[in-house]
């Protein structure tokens, strides 16, 4: 991310290939992918932190494109959003249903969260049948993420701990290329 906001500001245009396919993999297990997330996350809160000031001392940029930088790529994106998902998710709603006094108007525990499902299903239409477990995760994700956030603005020390995401693919032990978690499938139904 920073190569590609520093060849941005020094002019650069880059080309989008939807066509092209990588491969890549997820992490294997959950502690993983919390690990993945929190790097990420707490890189793009601290290259904020740290390229405000370049972004907006920079010539070759428009203002426009200067504004969508700051606001959009790295403000919105990387800080408001964390912690806009973790106190709605986390706070605001948990407590307005445990405690009765409390009066939540509808459009903040209906609308708020129809509208973040409904922007994210637009994109991929073919997981609509999920969209109430990845409400659940991202509900429970949003606290990693804000405690990165907040990591990387501040720069705790945690991070600028680099641990190594385990996958199953980089662990060495493969042969003939099959994964070693998977088991082959039974041949018979004697063996069920």
């Amino acid at each position: 991310m920073d190569l590609a906001v520093r060849a941005a500001l020094k002019g650069w245009k880059f080309i989008y290939l939807g066509d092209v396919r990588v491969k890549s993999e997820l992490p294997s297990t959950y502690e993983g992918y919390c690990q993945q997330q929190f790097r990420w996350a707490s890189g793009s809160a601290n290259l904020f932190r740290k390229m405000t000031w370049e972004v907006l001392t920079a010539k070759q940029v428009s203002p426009l494109k200067k504004f969508y930088m700051i606001y959009s790529f790295f403000l919105v994106r990387r800080v408001v959003a964390p912690t806009v998902a973790f106190v709605l998710y986390n706070v605001i709603i948990p407590i307005s249903v445990m405690v009765p006094e409390i009066f939540l108007p509808i459009w903040g525990v209906a609308y708020i969260p129809t509208a973040l499902t409904i922007v994210t299903a637009i994109r991929m239409p073919e997981n609509v049948h999920i969209m109430p477990l990845w409400i659940l995760f991202e509900s429970v994700m949003s606290m990693h993420r804000l405690k990165a956030a907040v990591a990387g603005l501040l720069e705790f020390p945690e991070f600028n701990q680099w641990i190594v995401t385990k996958k199953v693919g980089n662990s060495g032990n493969e042969e003939n290329g099959e994964v070693p978690l998977l088991q082959k499938a039974r041949k018979s139904i004697r063996n069920r």
